[in-house]
């Protein structure tokens, strides 16, 4: 049995993110984007009232999408912290195998929106936030000194897999490079710095 067909706030939503991640955002015009969603014009600007609205309610619908698939992901192939941390890295061989992986959205969105006060670049921003945040909380728990410091360092290893993946191609050594060069800082981040001396002379 056929599925019913999408409602045409969610068709718009759908279409504007197959078009956006492959071709950009400023390419897609309007009028591209309800042709192929299949709404009228008129139908598009009662649910977006611009296409600024449009490409905000796509980045916010594919932060939730992404952070959660990229969650339920790592939770299952790792039962402890530091292995999610380093799961991160099977889940990038996942998505670079995909034949419509284009890189990072939120990345393309904040270089063409590149005024860092620009709504759409601070929507970007907002899900990298979020996954430093997420980040954190796993470098916490899996006994960081300094837990932001770590995670910084483990999303910095994270986006330029993505980068290179996306400018030269997915690359299986790469992937593998980055996973190892994240193990040693998570096991500098987390090795035992010795009995504190102050405390023992005091």
């Amino acid at each position: 049995m056929a599925k019913p067909p999408l409602p045409p706030r969610e068709r718009l939503i759908e279409t504007a993110t197959r078009l956006f991640a492959a071709e950009g955002f400023h390419a897609v015009g309007v009028a591209r984007l309800v042709r192929e969603a299949g709404v009228s014009r008129d139908a598009m600007y009662r649910h977006f009232r611009s296409k600024e609205e449009l490409v905000l309610s796509v980045l916010r619908r594919r932060d939730e999408v992404s952070r959660a698939l990229i969650a339920r992901e790592i939770d299952r192939r790792a039962p402890d912290p530091r292995g999610k941390l380093l799961a991160l890295f099977d889940f990038l061989e996942v998505w670079f195998r995909q034949k419509d992986f284009t890189g990072c959205i939120f990345v393309n969105a904040a270089a063409e929106f590149h005024d860092a006060d620009d709504p759409i670049h601070r929507q970007a921003a907002e899900h990298k936030r979020l996954m430093l945040a997420h980040l954190r909380t796993l470098c916490t728990a899996a006994g960081a000194r300094d837990p932001r410091a770590l995670a910084e360092q483990v999303y910095m290893m994270f986006d330029g897999a993505v980068v290179q993946a996306h400018m030269q191609g997915p690359s299986a050594a790469r992937i593998e490079a980055a996973r190892a060069a994240v193990a040693l800082l998570i096991d500098s981040a987390t090795a035992e710095t010795g009995p504190d001396l102050r405390a023992a002379a005091g």
